[in-house]
């Protein structure tokens, strides 16, 4: 419980600290939302808020996966890591670098459009591409349960269109 806290911390700390430095970079390379006759604001608003929560989520990520590697290389009592070794298959492996990646994709995409707005069509092109780089490091949706039974739906053959729709529905 004490890890689920301690991310849920790291994870605040990085958007509090985050959000002003990605506001004042917002406004001094015109990254703004201008008042205008269809807008509710009357003042300047900076943008790239979607950057530092994805910033956020980078970092702390990051840091899970570092404190999770010198807890095993330092043999650590897995009774005080029990929580954060059971990642640390995943955060090891090639999923790991593919939340990484498919991360800075989102991120850019998520920049491009604050600053220039992009089209739909386009900003889906970068989902989509997101998702490629995530199904090709190994991330998957192979079942789905339903809550409070036991009963599990098994994917099969359309794992990846369920994990593709999934994550463009989340983004």
């Amino acid at each position: 419980m004490f890890w689920y806290i301690f991310i849920l911390f790291i994870s605040f700390l990085s958007s509090l600290f985050l959000t002003p430095y990605f506001a004042r970079l917002a406004t001094k390379y015109d990254i703004v939302d201008k008042p205008g006759h269809r807008k509710v604001h009357k003042k300047i608003l900076p943008l790239l808020g979607g950057v530092t929560l994805g910033s956020s989520f980078l970092i702390t990520f990051i840091l899970l996966f570092l404190i999770s590697f010198l807890a095993s290389l330092f043999s650590v009592k897995q009774v005080f890591f029990s929580d954060i070794l059971i990642w640390k298959n995943f955060l090891i492996g090639r999923q790991f670098l593919g939340v990484i990646f498919s991360g800075i994709i989102v991120i850019g995409v998520g920049i491009a459009d604050d600053k220039w707005g992009l089209p739909p069509k386009l900003k889906l092109l970068g989902q989509l591409i997101a998702c490629v780089v995530l199904i090709y490091f190994g991330v998957r949706i192979f079942s789905l349960t339903i809550n409070f039974t036991n009963y599990s739906i098994n994917l099969f053959i359309i794992v990846i269109f369920v994990t593709v729709i999934w994550i463009i529905f989340l983004m």
